[in-house]
Formats: C-alpha cells, structure tokens, sequence
C-alpha cells in the first residue's frame, strides 16, 4: 500500500507536461515580400522623363523608395505606387525598400534608368550674301546712304547703338555723311557673329553754315518738348505745359527745304477743330540764326535732334491789369518715326 502512494506523484508530473507539451502552437511564419519594379523607359532621351511603378506583394511593415539613394518616397502598407523622374540626364538608381519589422533586413530591389547620350546640335555661323551701298560717293556735302545686306543664319544686326531684328534682306539707311566715312556691320546669330566693313566717300564736305542747311533740309521735325524763362539768357526754366503727343499735334510738322527757302508747317489736325492747315515761309540763316519766320536761334542741331531758342510774350494779370512780358522758348524737335 505504501509503494503505490509513492508513486503516484511522479506518475502525475509526466502527465502535466505530456498535456502542457501537446497545447503549445506551431509560431507563424510570415510571407516574405516581393518587389516588383518597373520603368517606362530605361534608356530616354538625354534631358527626358521616365514613370517608375512598382508593387509589393506579401507581408511588411513598411516601403521606402529612393533615388541615388536619397529617399523620395516613405509608406506604411503602401502595396504599389509610382513617380515620374523629369530632366533625366544621368544614371539613376532606383531602390524599393521593404521591411517586415522595424528590426529586420529590408528586402530591397533595384532598377536603373541610362539616358541617353546629349545630341549637341552646333548651329551654322552667320554668313553674308551680299551688301550694296547706294550710293557710295557723294560728289558735293554728302547725303544718306542706303544699305541693302543679305545674309543667312543671322538673327540680329548692331547699326546705330543697339541690337535690333534681322530679317534678309535687309535695309537701313544711314544718317546725313558729310565726311568720308567707314561703318562696320555686325551680325549676330546662334553660331556666333560676322562684320564688314565698307566705306562711303564724300569728295566735297559741307561744313559751317552749308553743313547747318544740310542738316535743317534732312527733316521734316516735329517738337516734343518746350520750356519757357524771363531771362534772355535762359533760366531759370519752367517746363511748358503742352502734350505734344496728343493727337491733335503728334503729327505737326515743320519741313525746310533748299533752293527756294521754303519752310512749311503743316497742322493735318488742328486741336480746335476744323480743317487742315499749311503754312509757308521764306527763311534764311545767318550764323546760327533762322530768319522769315520769327528769328529763331539755334542752340544745337545734329542730324536727329534740333533745339532753338525764340522770343514771345505772355500776358500776366498785376494789380487786377493785363501786363505782357517778355518770354524766351526753347524748343526741341526730332523726326517723326
């Protein structure tokens, strides 16, 4: 009776843990994920776009995505997605990144995408077909020249100071050559620049009063600017109040010519209304002063700018009285466009 009380115990320990061992489950085991990564176009143009997409299947935590290993893209459960890549004009290596756990490996895949290589298209040069002057020699006081240039592969043409629109053929005229004169064409296009040079010749050149006259004939002008001052001196000036763009006297014109002396002032539309005006007067010039029309004393004169100098009267009120005084107007003209 004693043995069998002994063992009892041990017979009841193997059971448990028979019973224990039989209850404890198999751990589960994950899918490992699969990475599916595609380009659109792995080899663009130099300078081109290609759409990455990609797609995860089975189990993760988390997808990065990166490009030359800077990341682009970060998600949690994100199964598939995709970027386009602009401007591509080297390699790029795109890596998806994929982790079961924060603590784990990540399971990676790569593609990469081969511009390629940069077409570099090299433009022709500029090259001139032909140029004529007309004329090229002026027998007496000079005059203006016409130019005539063709030419291919040109986009803009320096005359005068500035860079302006080239369309072949092209022409220009010069200003008023009282000298013998060189001019240097420069033609600009997007495989580079091409000048010449040519001359014109002046055998008699004008100078003093004849160069003057010269230079009044070249218009017709037209004022775009006067001021006024007490001072037959000049200044202290006060700026004139006239709009001398308004359509009423934008198209006002003084118009000199030589043998006769005719000096013309035209008025198409007159402010105050009614129909076109023309006025013509004799004149002369001694020195620097114009004559026949309210002498006028020229303070400068080129052949693209005029301005004189004339005396007027304007009435001012004193005392409650009309007062007329002496005014001097200096006046600036150009040539119409």
């Amino acid at each position: 009776m004693k043995k069998l009380v002994a063992l009892l115990p041990g017979f009841l320990f193997l059971s448990l843990v028979l019973i224990t061992t039989g209850c404890e489950k198999d751990p589960q085991i994950l899918e490992k994920p699969n990475i599916k990564v595609e380009v659109s176009d792995p080899n663009p143009e130099f300078g081109g776009t290609s759409i990455v997409t990609w797609e995860v299947t089975g189990d993760y935590e988390r997808v990065a995505v990166s490009i030359n290993g800077v990341v682009k893209y970060t998600s949690p459960k994100s199964p598939d997605g995709g970027m386009s890549i602009p401007d591509i004009t080297s390699k790029q290596i795109i890596s998806v990144s994929c982790w079961i756990s924060d603590n784990s490996e990540p399971i990676l895949k790569t593609r990469e995408i081969n511009p390629k290589d940069e077409v570099v298209v090299v433009p022709n040069p500029p090259t001139i077909s032909s140029v004529s002057i007309s004329p090229e020699i002026f027998p007496i006081g000079g005059g203006i020249c016409t130019i005539n240039i063709s030419a291919s592969n040109v986009d803009e043409i320096f005359w005068l100071g500035s860079w302006i629109e080239f369309n072949s053929p092209f022409q220009i005229s010069t200003a008023w050559i009282n000298q013998d004169t060189s001019f240097t064409l420069v033609l600009k296009g997007k495989g580079g620049e091409i000048s010449q040079l040519f001359s014109v010749e002046v055998q008699v050149p004008l100078t003093g009063q004849e160069l003057i006259e010269a230079m009044l004939d070249v218009g017709p002008w037209r004022d775009i600017a006067s001021r006024s001052s007490y001072n037959s001196e000049g200044g202290p000036w006060a700026i004139r109040n006239i709009d001398y763009d308004a359509p009423c006297m934008i198209d006002d014109t003084l118009d000199f010519s030589l043998n006769p002396n005719k000096v013309t002032l035209s008025d198409p539309f007159p402010c105050g209304g009614g129909p076109p005006s023309t006025f013509v007067w004799d004149w002369t010039l001694t020195g620097n002063i114009i004559s026949g029309f309210n002498d006028k004393e020229i303070i400068s004169i080129s052949w693209d700018t005029l301005k004189w100098k004339e005396q007027a009267s304007e009435t001012n009120w004193i005392d409650g009285e009309p007062v007329t005084v002496t005014i001097w107007i200096e006046t600036t003209f150009i040539h119409p466009n």
